[in-house]
């Protein structure tokens, strides 16, 4: 397994981001290490693989926000994204980051109903300095708010995703989720009830070791119930 120093380097040559974002990155480590012998924040055994198991991972959905973000950010001040489940702030937190590093107006919110983690993220926040807002609640009582874009790391399967997620969010708003490697069976299950006007898998090119994807999604409605 490679060192923390060596995970570290492989996350600046993945991500060629600044040395202002890779401190930044750098508290948010040193933090969680603190914070993470108080409460169970992500697991024991992934801590020590910090860089690649959660930062990276978390931070290849930049470019696929980056390509919407340009395309329609004339039409709007600013937009906005909701991570659903946050834990410990992936990717939520760090996609946070990396909006500041390129001046991206784009406000996160960050849904955790468990009180615990939802503190060590309000903390988490202040401490960085980001434009995020913790929502310590279930996601899908956020009724009266749709959001641009929506992402969720490793909470739940598809369907369940879904009923989450469709009262939040609107026809154009864009879904990204990371899942494993069984989601075409979750995606078998879903079919039977929802439509998608597009879907688009991607490997983690940052990952090759990882049979996990990133399933982008556009245009989510109901099979008989198109808006």
């Amino acid at each position: 397994m490679k060192s923390i120093i060596e995970q570290r380097d492989l996350f600046r040559r993945k991500t060629n981001v600044s040395c202002e974002t890779m401190q930044r990155l750098d508290k948010y480590y040193e933090f969680l290490q603190k914070e993470q012998k108080k409460t169970n924040l992500i697991g024991s055994g992934t801590l020590d693989k910090i860089w690649t198991r959660h930062f990276l991972d978390s931070a290849f959905s930049m470019s696929i926000i980056q390509d919407v973000y340009s395309k329609r950010r004339s039409n709007m001040k600013t937009m906005s994204l909701l991570d659903v489940g946050s834990g410990a702030g992936f990717p939520g937190i760090v996609l946070a980051i990396l909006f500041m590093q390129e001046n991206m107006r784009i406000k996160v919110f960050l849904a955790e109903s468990n009180q615990k983690k939802a503190f060590f993220l309000k903390e988490l926040v202040s401490f960085l300095k980001l434009n995020a807002n913790v929502i310590p609640k279930r996601a899908e009582l956020l009724v009266d708010k749709k959001f641009n874009f929506i992402v969720s790391r490793a909470v739940a399967p598809l369907d369940t995703l879904f009923n989450i997620v469709f009262p939040i969010s609107s026809y154009r708003s864009l879904l990204i989720f990371y899942k494993g490697k069984n989601w075409v069976d979750e995606y078998k299950i879903i079919k039977k009830k929802w439509k998608l006007k597009s879907l688009v898998v991607k490997k983690n090119k940052y990952d090759e070791d990882s049979e996990g994807v990133v399933l982008i999604i556009e245009g989510l409605n109901f099979l008989r119930n198109m808006r």
